[in-house]
């Protein structure tokens, strides 16, 4: 990267940023952004917000970010484009696991993964992540202030995050291969052919989130002043590198090899349930309910005729003691 030197003192570089690599990854991103957009309408795929979501806070983020090199001085605009950064990947993770689920509803004949029924496979995954984009969101957050200490402190939080994060990812990996066994055994031989593509392109893209997790992972585990994290900081190839590349070819993988092309037929939609049907088990839970308590009421009026004759000829027992002993 070049070398310059600032003329205004109130910068928040500690290197000098590349105003065609921002251009760059701005117009990349955006490109990719726009696609996805075009190819969740083309297959009316609403899942596909997700991935899209994330695509465009990376753009985002860089538009940000080129703001920022124009004008060096604008704290909160560099502390916007810093955060998107961070988080926006946590979208693309989401989109692997709502797939997962998508391929279990498609492929395997019981709809469930290790007792997971299909839908609660990305249900899951994905309520994980969310409370891992809180996490994160929050250290990010923290970064943003003046003094060193709470720096530190924030850095830590979205380490803790991402570390998190990695975790599960891991977890959900298991999970995959699981899949991937019961695929080979229990689906015919047409849709492994069309869902195998889709399936390595999700291994392929939670490779790339979990490189970029590592990097940041090494990046934050020390404080803000250790001799690596120094040197990350200060030079901005590392960001290019080991985030925002990575990231880009996570989205641009999607757009090859999009859910769209291969879920479709039979079980490529999650089920629907009808205004009619949905009425129906409303109003049998209801009478299932209104049962469960009147059987209820039942029991105790029971309980308490029970206890009340049992009072009522104990009483007359021990009443009648004395009647006894005067005609015996």
């Amino acid at each position: 990267m070049p070398s310059c030197v600032f003329q205004n003192p109130n910068v928040y570089w500690s290197y000098c940023p590349s105003k065609p690599a921002a251009i760059l990854f701005a117009i990349l991103y955006g490109l990719a952004t726009c696609l996805h957009i075009a190819q969740a309408v083309q297959y009316r795929m609403r899942n596909a917000v997700t991935i899209s979501m994330g695509a465009g806070l990376e753009t985002v983020a860089f538009i940000l970010r080129l703001v920022v090199i124009f004008q060096m001085d604008l704290s909160q605009v560099y502390e916007a484009q810093f955060i998107l950064i961070l988080i926006a990947p946590m979208w693309m993770n989401a989109f692997d696991f709502v797939l997962l689920g998508r391929l279990v509803n498609y492929c395997l004949p019981d709809k469930k993964l290790c007792g997971f029924p299909a839908r609660r496979v990305g249900i899951t995954f994905v309520g994980l992540d969310i409370g891992m984009f809180i996490i994160q969101l929050a250290g990010a957050a923290i970064t943003t202030s003046d003094d060193n200490s709470t720096v530190n402190i924030g850095l830590h939080i979205y380490t803790a995050g991402v570390a998190l994060q990695q975790f599960f990812i891991l977890c959900f990996i298991g999970l995959s291969i699981v899949f991937n066994r019961r695929l080979a055994k229990e689906c015919d031989n047409e849709k492994q052919k069309r869902v195998r593509p889709l399936l390595y392109t999700i291994y392929l893209s939670l490779a790339l989130i979990s490189f970029r997790v590592i990097f940041r992972i090494i990046e934050f585990a020390g404080d803000n002043t250790s001799k690596l994290s120094l040197t990350i900081n200060r030079h901005e190839i590392f960001t290019y590198v080991f985030d925002s590349m990575p990231m880009l070819f996570a989205l641009i993988i999607f757009n090859a090899v999009h859910p769209g092309k291969v879920l479709v037929g039979p079980d490529a939609e999650w089920p629907t349930v009808s205004k009619e049907e949905k009425k129906a088990r409303k109003r049998a839970k209801k009478e299932a309910r209104s049962a469960a308590n009147d059987t209820e009421i039942c029991q105790f009026n029971n309980r308490n005729l029970v206890i009340t004759l049992s009072v009522y000829f104990n009483s007359v027992v021990v009443l009648s003691m004395p009647l006894a002993r005067l005609i015996h």
